[in-house]
């Protein structure tokens, strides 16, 4: 593949991951009005779907590639995450079998979990940080006398930053990077703080609010 062709194909990917995080956030009309659902009167449910469709294709060309380089090799090492999928995907003796489908799911969640949430949560803690100097300061000092200035903070290192690692719970509890949560769907009738919650119920788990409850 030649380089003009991995650029274009990843700025494709670029938007794709943009439109992905849009559609994600977006109220449509049909979730609060069930029985409109099936009208879109946003268009919302059709750009999801063509959107979709232009991600199995993706991922089907990579697992294509990563297959194609792996046949005829003789023991053949993992060089990445997909391989990795791939060969647990012919595993006959796991217990819950990984089919094709289920790599590309967790592939695509992989690149959606550990791109955005990442950078947005990066984004307040630097925002927070300059706003309160005294802070920056004390977890400037944790770093130098713990890491030095001669190399990076590597995962190891994480134990030994108790100041550091308190900043990113702080800013995640402040600004979490889903504010509603994922809708949730009741399995059974349930009470939660007096409140009967019928089965079938579609539930907003409001974590913005219960992160900023002096009581919780």
């Amino acid at each position: 593949m030649s380089q003009k062709t991995r650029s274009l194909r990843w700025k494709s990917l670029r938007r794709w991951w943009m439109s992905f995080f849009l559609l994600n956030g977006v109220l449509n009309i049909g979730d609060s009005i069930p029985w409109i659902d099936f009208l879109d009167l946003q268009g919302y449910i059709k750009r999801m779907k063509a959107l979709s469709k232009k991600f199995d294709r993706f991922w089907e060309h990579v697992l294509d590639e990563h297959i194609e380089r792996s046949k005829g090799a003789k023991d053949y090492v993992a060089k990445d995450m997909v391989d990795v999928l791939l060969q647990l995907a012919e595993d006959p003796t796991l217990e819950v079998k990984v089919e094709r489908h289920g790599v590309k799911a967790i592939i695509q969640d992989l690149f959606g979990g550990g791109t955005d949430t990442a950078v947005v949560t990066i984004e307040w803690a630097v925002s927070e940080l300059l706003k309160n100097p005294e802070i920056l300061n004390k977890a400037t000092e944790e770093l130098d006398r713990v890491i030095g200035k001669e190399r990076w903070v590597e995962e190891k290192d994480i134990v030994n930053l108790p100041y550091i690692n308190a900043i990113v719970k702080e800013t995640m509890r402040l600004h979490p990077v889903a504010p509603m949560l994922a809708p949730r769907l009741s399995l059974k009738d349930c009470n939660v703080a007096g409140y009967d919650i019928p089965k079938g119920t579609r539930i907003l788990v409001h974590v913005w609010a219960i992160g900023r409850d002096p009581a919780l």
